[in-house]
């Protein structure tokens, strides 16, 4: 009982802290139409004239290091409504992001997926994933050549994410727990 208890506590703080964090919306980069990408929240922010028009929810790497970081253009977009790649795992839609090693804009992009349970998690190659209906509307807004500036987020953010994680598996393996004992 006190298991479940001390996570339920832990989990309570956690999610303040982190809808706090959350709320927390970055500056727009330039004028014109823009992007910001949160990698520790999979938060993406579009902007345009400065104004925050819609806050998306994204997937990016399993690894901290898979997704780049920095601004980089959208130089490609692609689409297709029978589905783009091997399985469709890019979903209909990509944007292709001009980096120092893939110029062309064909390793790193902003796409959709076949995968839509992965959105809000840390679980790519180190493209930018989102769900079908996201990557279609933002697909239409921006333009070839729009900034897309990508950052680690917080090491606050980061470390309260993934105990926000850990205290959810405590939680629920405690309550698991718990009913065993009713």
């Amino acid at each position: 009982m006190r298991y479940f208890q001390a996570a339920m506590l832990i989990f309570i703080i956690l999610t303040v802290i982190l809808i706090i964090l959350y709320l927390k919306v970055p500056k727009p980069p330039e004028l014109g139409t823009a992007i910001v990408i949160n990698k520790a929240i999979n938060r993406l922010y579009l902007y345009q004239d400065g104004q925050l028009i819609h806050i998306y929810s994204v997937a990016t790497g399993k690894e901290i290091d898979l997704t780049p970081e920095g601004d980089f253009r959208i130089i490609v977009k692609e689409a297709n409504d029978d589905g783009l790649g091997f399985d469709h795992i890019f979903g209909v839609r990509w944007m292709g992001l001009k980096t120092p090693d893939a110029v062309d804009g064909l390793k790193y992009g902003i796409h959709g997926t076949n995968e839509p349970s992965s959105i809000g998690r840390h679980v790519t190659a180190g493209c930018i994933r989102m769900s079908g209906n996201d990557i279609k509307e933002l697909y239409d807004i921006v333009p070839i050549g729009t900034l897309v500036r990508i950052n680690r987020g917080s090491f606050i953010h980061w470390h309260f994410t993934d105990l926000l994680h850990y205290s959810i598996r405590l939680l629920t393996r405690g309550y698991e727990q718990h009913l065993k004992n009713i």
